[in-house]
């Protein structure tokens, strides 16, 4: 049995190792994650770098919010490590990686590995994706920039006990803070 396990983790390796081997050598980095788009419902097929909220009223270039929250999370560092043990650029929390890894089980990415930029990335705007396409529509909230941010930043948790966060007076200060914050990152990308 001992035997087995060191079988199975040697495998997960090479696994790991020819996945990297393969994005380099086809020019598939994880980084370009940054640009490309987060699909949502609203998405048009000729402007895919845009994400359409609200009915297509307000359009955020997707790459841009992904700059605009790294750049509040952690100021770009990749090293970044949170009182909450949120990791890399984009903080990643452990629970965030267990629903990734969850949806994507051929991926082998463990906590240390959310310390290397791509793969932070890659699990961040994953997350993004999530937030938007999934999450805020199953509770029937309106897709707007704000609940975005808010999800990301509480997580979906608080959202769904308290609702549409820009009617809710309950709103706490620092995540107010951390909106403003965000959208003010973004609209100088």
């Amino acid at each position: 049995m001992h035997y087995h396990f060191k079988v199975t983790i040697e495998k997960m390796k090479q696994q790991k190792i020819r996945r990297r081997l393969r994005e380099i050598v086809t020019g598939v980095l994880i980084a370009s994650a940054i640009a490309t788009p987060l699909k949502n419902a609203y998405a048009n097929k000729n402007q895919q770098n845009y994400l359409f909220l609200q009915n297509r009223e307000q359009q955020i270039d997707s790459s841009a919010l992904v700059k605009a929250i790294i750049q509040h999370e952690s100021g770009g560092d990749p090293n970044a490590l949170s009182d909450k043990l949120a990791r890399g650029k984009m903080q990643i929390r452990a629970i965030v990686l267990k629903e990734y890894k969850k949806a994507n089980p051929e991926d082998y990415i463990y906590l240390d590995d959310l310390y290397d930029p791509e793969i932070n990335i890659k699990v961040g705007t994953w997350y993004l994706n999530r937030i938007i396409n999934q999450y805020l529509p199953s509770l029937h909230l309106p897709i707007n920039i704000d609940n975005a941010i808010t999800a990301y930043h509480r997580g979906i948790d608080w959202l769904e006990k308290n609702g549409d966060a820009t009617k809710n007076p309950r709103l706490p200060a620092n995540t107010k803070m951390y909106i403003k914050s965000v959208k003010q990152a973004l609209s100088k990308n």
